[in-house]
């Protein structure tokens, strides 16, 4: 659980505005990437949270770069 510990306030608020803008942008990107390949957009959503979460508990990497436009 190290990857967890917070060296200071300042970080910690910056850590969660950036959480809160990748998920701004990453959020309508998965949706359409779902309506491109004729999926709805919930899987859309599904796609882009539930890979995030588990790999973010299964990792030991404090970095973590995954994400529906990890790839392109």
């Amino acid at each position: 659980m190290e990857q967890f510990r917070v060296n200071s306030r300042r970080q910690l608020v910056r850590d969660i505005l950036t959480g809160v803008v990748i998920a701004l942008l990453s959020v309508p990107l998965s949706i359409g990437y779902a309506q491109v390949a004729g999926l709805p957009p919930q899987y859309g959503l599904y796609g882009s949270l539930v890979p995030v979460l588990i790999y973010s508990l299964l990792t030991s990497s404090p970095r973590i770069v995954f994400g529906v436009d990890a790839a392109p």
